[in-house]
């Protein structure tokens, strides 16, 4: 569970599924839940579920063709993967610069420091990037991190400001990038 404060109030995300604790708190959320929470007001939401018990040929071999073959074209761009389960301050500044660029390139809301703050201090926020030969990020991903399953918040990379050659490098690097992932996860122990 996470908690903050907002607007004066205390807020508690209880996440995956976790039990519930109210630890005092004047607004709960429930996120990624498999079933409704009773007297609550329900947003569904729909996702990719992995299944990493699986193993990992069979979980690449499930990818569309064209995504295995930019995977494998990725591995030969010299590109440089980096994560922190338990990411530093400094990483977690750099990722959320790096979104509120991404996220202004798209018309959303810059990253909620506030809320992501809390789960890095709970414990449950995962980062991760990709890095090109020169050292310059081209995609982060920020995961969340419950007891038994792992889902990505965001995945942010800037392929709108490059050339067509550039994008298509960090659309791979982004590929090869879930990939990784999901192989480190799967090493880690999550089903």
């Amino acid at each position: 569970m996470v908690l903050y404060e907002r607007a004066s109030l205390k807020v508690a995300e209880v996440l995956f599924d976790e039990p519930e604790r109210r630890d005092g708190a004047d607004i709960i959320r429930y996120h990624f839940r498999t079933a409704r929470v009773t007297g609550g007001r329900t947003v569904e939401a729909y996702t990719l579920w992995i299944d990493l018990t699986a193993k990992p040929e069979r979980v690449l071999g499930a990818m569309h063709s064209e995504t295995r073959y930019e995977i494998r074209r990725a591995g030969k761009d010299d590109l440089t993967y980096e994560h922190q389960a338990s990411p530093s301050a400094e990483w977690a500044r750099e990722f959320y610069d790096f979104y509120d660029r991404f996220a202004a390139t798209k018309g959303l809301t810059a990253a909620n420091r506030i809320r992501l703050n809390a789960m890095l201090q709970h414990g449950v926020l995962d980062l991760s990037r990709m890095r090109n030969q020169e050292g310059e990020t081209l995609v982060w991903h920020a995961h969340l991190r419950g007891d038994c399953r792992v889902r990505i918040l965001h995945s942010a990379s800037l392929f709108r400001a490059l050339d067509k050659e550039g994008a298509k490098i960090v659309g791979r690097a982004n590929r090869l990038h879930h990939w990784l992932d999901m192989q480190r996860f799967q090493s880690e122990g999550f089903p």
